[in-house]
Parts: C-alpha cells; sequence; structure tokens
C-alpha cells in the first residue's frame, strides 16, 4: 500500500508539473584581457600583482608572469571594467602600459 501511496505521489507530482516553464540561467559573460606592466622583477611581483587583481569583485581569474611583464585576467562583464582592474594593479606599485582584449 506505501508503494503504491508514493507512485501515486509522484504521478501527481508530474502532471502538476507538466508543461511548467523553467527558465534557463544565463551563465556569466566573462572577458579576458591581456594587461602589460612595468617593474615586475621576479616571482613576488607576480604573486602581488595577481592579488590585486583578485581583490576585485568580478575578477575571476588572474594570471601575471614576471618574465612576459604581462598579466591576464578574467572577468564579469558588467561587473567589473579593464580600468577598474588596471588602476588596481596600479595601486600595488607597477605600471600598466597597456591593455588588450583577448578572444
Amino acid at each position: 500500500m506505501r508503494n503504491i501511496t508514493l507512485l501515486l505521489l509522484l504521478w501527481l507530482l508530474a502532471a502538476c508539473n507538466h508543461g511548467a516553464k523553467t527558465e534557463s540561467v544565463k551563465p556569466e559573460a566573462t572577458k579576458k584581457v591581456e594587461i602589460t606592466i612595468t617593474g615586475m622583477t621576479c616571482t613576488g611581483c607576480e604573486q602581488t600583482v595577481t592579488k590585486g587583481a583578485l581583490a576585485l569583485d568580478g575578477v575571476k581569474e588572474a594570471k601575471a608572469s614576471y618574465k612576459d611583464g604581462k598579466a591576464w585576467v578574467t572577468y564579469e562583464d558588467g561587473k567589473v571594467t579593464p580600468e577598474a582592474i588596471s588602476a588596481s594593479i596600479e595601486n600595488t606599485g607597477y605600471k600598466v602600459t597597456a591593455v588588450s582584449p583577448v578572444n
């Protein structure tokens, strides 16, 4: 009897939801930029630049290379701008000389 009740309940739930529309969740729109930076000389500099970028709400990923003199930052479009990311990096003591979108 218990199994029949459970099956009936499941059937009713399925029937009630038949035709119900569900909203799809739109994934966050992310963009990536390559930022040219002067003044980095070691892995400690890379960490400082990375932390400076990641400190902003909306920055998803950041990686810096002192050998390349660059950082690559993935961010949520609409939450943070490349200008804000550059300013945050410059606040750590380094100079941003260029910002280019990455496709």
